[in-house]
């Protein structure tokens, strides 16, 4: 048995949704800031047994729906990226991003913005770092194949071969 499906059913033992419902969304937090894709049917039907506005808030955020979501509920981490958000200003939400002194809510903030808003190279660079300073190789790995991209989009082969090169180099 996997690791997370052990802890999902240790925890589903306390019969505590709440916290089961937290153990789902910290789930779907690291994969926004891995830029993976994530499903939510398991969240909602814990939801629908015991609902917390700020659980579903959090949900919102996660999945981009900002229509959705309640700003206030949010942890304080986010609640001035929101206006980054609502602004759709890459510039403000950089300065937000690198406000956060939590690394693993501005590596969330960076994935919630490069996954739905227009994002920028700062933004780019912002997430390589925190990746990279906590030696977290998927999404350092994430990131750094997105600003590959982003350089092949921009028409800059000299800097998208020198990404390419250094995933190269990280491979071994």
């Amino acid at each position: 048995m996997s690791k997370p499906v052990k802890a999902r059913r240790e925890i589903a033992s306390g019969n505590d949704l709440q916290l089961l419902a937290i153990a789902y969304l910290t789930k779907y937090a690291l994969h926004t800031a891995s830029l993976e894709n994530f499903e939510t049917s398991d969240f909602a039907k814990i939801y629908k047994q015991e609902s917390h506005p700020a659980n579903m808030a959090y949900c919102h955020f996660l999945k981009g729906n900002f229509s959705a979501v309640d700003t206030k509920l949010l942890s304080f981490h986010y609640r001035g990226f929101m206006k980054a958000v609502f602004r759709k200003d890459a510039a403000l939400a950089a300065v937000e991003i690198a406000s956060m002194d939590d690394p693993l809510s501005r590596l969330v903030a960076c994935g919630v913005w490069i996954r739905y808003m227009p994002y920028n190279e700062e933004i780019l660079q912002a997430a390589i770092s925190t990746a990279a300073a906590q030696g977290w190789r998927r999404p350092l790995w994430a990131y750094l194949e997105k600003l590959h991209d982003h350089y092949v989009e921009q028409n800059d082969s000299a800097r998208a071969a020198a990404i390419r090169q250094r995933l190269e180099l990280l491979k071994k």
